[in-house]
């Protein structure tokens, strides 16, 4: 097993060769995801105004040297004023697509706002656009049904699978805040397409629970065709070609679980990313700047322990708002982006309003 990160050594395995900072404007930029198209890298951001991203648009980043970004693009509406969470792209021989999640929601998801009425209600749908030459882009369209929330897509053989998490509630146009607090009414999907436009569920990969609701599932496919799925509420879950069948096992991640999860196998080795909550356990008072911190870190699966060992956090734990990490790997290497707020200090605005992106390779799949 690989030595585990501490907050005073962040990357004991020196597995991270270099950070860069990709984008900062002095206010809140996070979900981010890459992609390699064309002989360029593109990276998304959603930038709402405060976590968790609502009211802003999503934007559309380009380089040829990981080095220098140009924007080239911003969403727009319809619907409303385009507000883009939780993006993602895919990169197709004819197309990339950008995909994110609108959100219409009338009880606002401020701290500093009181918790909205049980009988709220709110909406969500996953849209996409998408360009054929990186210059131009289409109109946005809804992807699938409504109330569903699209994860990063992954091709296999051709054909383009994705995990989305919705909720069971009968209907589609809009659901409550009771029912969005009630864990045993989430459920996650596994789809798949041709084009990345139009989706066809295949299976069901997970339901939620009387104690907490299951959402934001990465998905990666094995050599052997094996696909191989995380979910945020930790949770391991595995299935074999035509994929209509799971099975579940609890990953036993310490902290409870990864927020905002990304996978990829490079051979038979699969890592995961996303956020880690470990460090609020045992360092103080988790109300304190000082002992309450966040980091966006790495593990490798342990086939042998079915567990998931910590083997670098980047680019450090900090009281800052974080995570929520994409890979690509190319020609050049094996890249992750995430946001972090943790050089605007141990600041309210840290946690809340003000991240920047980054991007790290990586020493892995070598």
């Amino acid at each position: 097993m690989a030595s585990e990160p501490t907050l005073e050594n962040s990357d004991p395995n020196g597995l991270i060769e270099w950070t860069r900072k990709v984008y900062s404007n002095g206010k809140w930029n996070a979900a981010p995801d890459i992609a390699h198209w064309r002989g360029n890298y593109y990276v998304v951001v959603n930038q709402g105004t405060f976590h968790p991203g609502l009211h802003g648009p999503g934007i559309v980043l380009r380089s040829s040297n990981l080095k220098e970004w140009e924007h080239i693009y911003t969403t727009t509406g319809p619907p409303a004023n385009g507000s883009a969470v939780d993006c993602k792209l895919l990169a197709l021989p004819d197309r990339l697509i950008f995909y994110y999640l609108y959100m219409h929601r009338l009880g606002e998801m401020e701290p500093s706002l009181p918790l909205p009425k049980p009988d709220v209600r709110n909406y969500v749908e996953t849209r996409a656009v998408y360009t054929e030459d990186g210059q131009s882009w289409s109109n946005s369209q809804r992807v699938y049904e409504p109330l569903y929330n699209f994860w990063k897509p992954k091709v296999h053989n051709g054909v383009i699978y994705m995990a989305g998490d919705t909720f069971n509630v009968g209907r589609t146009d809009y659901v409550t805040a009771a029912e969005e607090a009630n864990p045993s009414l989430y459920r996650v999907d596994l789809f798949r397409s041709a084009d990345g436009l139009d989706w066809e569920k295949v299976s069901t990969i997970l339901k939620g629970n009387a104690h907490f609701p299951i959402t934001e599932t990465a998905i990666t496919f094995l050599p052997d065709g094996e696909l191989f799925a995380f979910t945020r509420q930790n949770f391991i879950s595995r299935s074999k070609p035509p994929y209509t069948t799971w099975t579940n096992e609890y990953a036993k991640m310490p902290s409870g679980g990864i927020g905002g999860p990304s996978l990829i196998a490079l051979g038979n080795d699969i890592y995961v990313s996303g956020r880690y909550y470990g460090y609020l356990k045992d360092h103080g008072v988790a109300s304190s700047p000082q002992t309450d911190k966040f980091a966006t870190s790495l593990w490798k699966y342990n086939p042998q322990e079915k567990l998931l060992d910590r083997i670098a956090d980047f680019p450090r734990p900090a009281y800052a708002d974080q995570g929520y990490t994409r890979f690509v790997a190319t020609d050049e290497g094996v890249f992750v982006v995430y946001y972090s707020g943790h050089e605007h200090g141990e600041t309210k605005e840290a946690r809340i309003t003000k991240a920047d992106i980054f991007l790290s390779k990586l020493r892995i799949g070598t």
